[in-house]
């Protein structure tokens, strides 16, 4: 995600004081789409295939993306409605479902699975003498950002493997920085998401003789596959626009059909749209994209648990049932 998966929780939670006063203004067009991402993330691509491709004119979508500095002002600008749907990580929304924000998951978007080839790697460099997660020991860990996918998962595999909470030091940092921390030694293994997964690989070869060492992966604790983040809705907007939203969903699943099996293609695309040079970013994994928008079968209710057992948000002890932040109506039928 992973960018999309590891979003701090922060924004949400500070704005609960001022949701009543939040509303959604959609624009005279009703089929416009005011589209927020994060500046410079190449996991959510499917609305940059749908609007290249021409799928949203197909289905009368006039698409507006913006793309936003930092990701937790994506959360701010969909709950004071100068956005109408939005990709971003799924704690974020369900911290937002809490506090009571007019924000529900419409779709999954980025995953991991076994076969796509796609992940988020925690690694070190190739002469490291870490080898598996029981030697984090004592050892600066990466964790992205507090309150995230990326740092629950992390205390989940380090426990199974012994090495309990405070017996490590946990790291905040962005991605970018990923690889330097680590030949700095401000980290002992850190998270790389693509492109940085791909070029450091490069840089680790040219330097090293070898590539980056994967100490554990989110496919460590979710073997059998998992959401990395999803596309969230303005409820407001989706009240009053409910048929823009089925199509805007329809466009993005046949893009999704379309960038899986078009990889080389799909990264030209990438690049137009997210301002990332292409140079960078010929070589990376793409992430898969779900077809269906459909979520794993247990991912939410697993995800609830993590969150709920490493404390992630304060005074959230029980789950929620999924309608209070999920609404898949608006999906097209399988």
């Amino acid at each position: 995600m992973v960018r999309a998966a590891a979003l701090p929780l922060a924004a949400a939670l500070l704005i609960a004081g001022s949701i009543s006063q939040a509303t959604a203004q959609p624009g005279a067009n009703a089929a416009t789409v005011r589209f927020l991402a994060s500046r410079g993330a190449v996991g959510d691509w499917s609305s940059y295939v749908a609007a290249e491709l021409g799928y949203f004119k197909d289905e009368g979508i006039d698409f507006q993306p913006a793309n936003l500095e930092r990701p937790g002002d994506i959360a701010t600008a969909l709950i004071s409605g100068r956005g109408d749907i939005a990709t971003s990580s799924l704690p974020l929304v369900i911290a937002a479902a809490l506090a009571g924000a007019p924000m529900k998951l419409i779709s999954a978007t980025q995953k991991a699975t076994p076969q796509g080839g796609y992940d988020n790697w925690w690694a070190t460099l190739p002469g490291s003498p870490i080898t598996k997660p029981a030697d984090l020991r004592g050892r600066k860990v990466h964790i992205y950002s507090q309150n995230s996918l990326a740092q629950a998962v992390t205390r989940e595999i380090l426990a199974k493997a012994g090495v309990g909470i405070g017996e490590y030091q946990e790291v905040a940092m962005g991605f970018a920085q990923s690889y330097t921390a680590l030949e700095g030694g401000l980290l002992d293994v850190a998270l790389f998401i693509e492109p940085f997964y791909s070029r450091s690989n490069e840089l680790s070869q040219s330097k090293y003789g070898a590539p980056l060492r994967v100490i554990y992966t989110y496919l460590t604790d979710f073997p059998e596959g998992l959401d990395l983040s999803g596309m969230i809705v303005n409820t407001d907007f989706a009240a009053k626009n409910p048929d823009t939203v089925r199509r805007f969903l329809r466009a993005n699943t046949r893009a999704a059909k379309w960038g899986n099996s078009h990889p080389q293609e799909l990264k030209k695309v990438i690049a137009n749209y997210t301002g990332v040079p292409y140079d960078d970013i010929k070589n990376m994994i793409p992430a898969e994209m779900s077809e269906d928008g459909r979520f794993f079968s247990g991912m939410l209710d697993r995800l609830q648990g993590l969150m709920i057992k490493y404390k992630m948000i304060p005074n959230f002890t029980a789950p929620l049932p999924e309608r209070a932040f999920v609404d898949l109506s608006y999906l097209p039928a399988r």
